[in-house]
């Protein structure tokens, strides 16, 4: 299956790179991240070749970590081999190893060593778009590599077809009332061949309309880390060409406690374009990759939407100073995150 993004990175930048495959995502952009689109019980390194052949362009998570990993060492090449542009992004600033100097060049380069990486994030998608708009060498020369050469020029050059005149146009035969030749062997075999041409182009059409009237959503903004036990909010932007958007629902990708949930949204009845607000709350620390999607009366869904972020425990708050020693009484003091504690001095 095509996709514009291939991501590699080393398993100890997992969270970094789930962030990146959701943040290229909510920005339009289709990412295939292994484990996450790895099916279960296909075979590990197929899957991987696959994803490269079928990519434009290799985000590389370039870190410590990946700059020694054998596995990244054999995707890059792999990538280079099929012509899949590079793009590393730095998150640690260490040198680059000699074997993937060897495949790597510098005209892409992009740190991101700063946080937080949301503003990587954005240029990073930028450069991918501008990769992307350019003509693929590749496929230009596979398309021209199917003609054989004409008169007057090289093989597989556009020079080729300049130095070729075009053949004179001949009048069209004025068709007969009624056919005067047998048909052909195999005649109708061709005929039920284009008719089954003909609806599967009536099936594409319809799930096309079908798609186009469904739910979009433009992004998910929600808060890159949050605290265990307290309510962060988010929301979803959205359009809809009909009759807007009855209802949420959140699938979980990954996570350690967290259970995937729906709501209706009445606020967005009837609307076709606007904002969805919500909450989430986890009770421990975690890494949590979840999928938005919208759906309208009519039970039509949008494309689902990946986010991710890190449930961090809250700080604890730093005691007031004492003032003199009483044994037996007890002080509170509130924490800016809404936590309450009882000391007993």
């Amino acid at each position: 299956m095509a996709h514009d993004v291939f991501i590699s990175y080393s398993s100890a930048d997992k969270a970094l790179a789930d962030t990146v495959c959701a943040g290229l995502e909510q920005r339009g952009l289709s990412c295939w991240i292994a484990p996450r689109d790895i099916l279960p019980g296909s075979d590990w390194g197929a899957a991987i070749i696959d994803a490269i052949n079928g990519a434009r362009v290799m985000v590389l998570i370039f870190s410590a970590s990946a700059n020694t990993s054998r596995q990244i060492k054999r995707e890059v090449e792999r990538a280079v081999a099929k012509g899949v542009s590079i793009v590393p992004l730095r998150v640690e600033d260490v040198p680059l190893g000699k074997t993937l100097e060897y495949f790597i060049s510098s005209e892409h380069w992009m740190d991101a060593l700063s946080r937080p990486l949301e503003p990587h994030v954005e240029q990073l998608a930028a450069a991918i778009r501008a990769l992307l708009a350019r003509p693929s060498r590749q496929s230009d020369a596979r398309i021209l590599r199917r003609y054989p050469p004409l008169p007057g020029g090289t093989p597989g050059t556009s020079g080729n077809l300049a130095t070729v005149a075009p053949f004179p146009a001949r009048p069209a035969p004025a068709p007969l009332p009624f056919s005067t030749e047998p048909a052909p062997r195999g005649a109708g075999k061709g005929k039920m061949a284009m008719g089954i041409a003909v609806l599967a182009l009536i099936a594409y059409v319809g799930i096309s309309i079908a798609r186009a009237s469904a739910p979009h959503i433009l992004s998910v903004q929600f808060p890159t880390v949050i605290y265990a036990g307290q309510r962060a909010t988010g929301a979803i932007a959205f359009e809809d060409a009909k009759k807007g958007v009855a209802s949420a629902r959140f699938n979980v990708i990954e996570a350690m406690s967290f259970q995937g949930f729906a709501f209706p949204t009445p606020q967005a009845a009837g609307r076709t374009s606007g904002t969805i607000s919500f909450w989430l709350q986890a009770v421990s620390p975690q890494h949590i990759v979840l999928q938005a999607v919208l759906i309208d009366p009519s039970g039509r869904a949008s494309k689902p939407v990946p986010f991710a972020f890190d449930v961090q425990t809250p700080p604890a708050a730093a005691p007031a100073p004492s003032k003199g020693r009483h044994p037996t009484q007890n002080w509170s003091i509130e924490a800016p995150n809404g936590f309450k504690f009882r000391v007993p001095r």
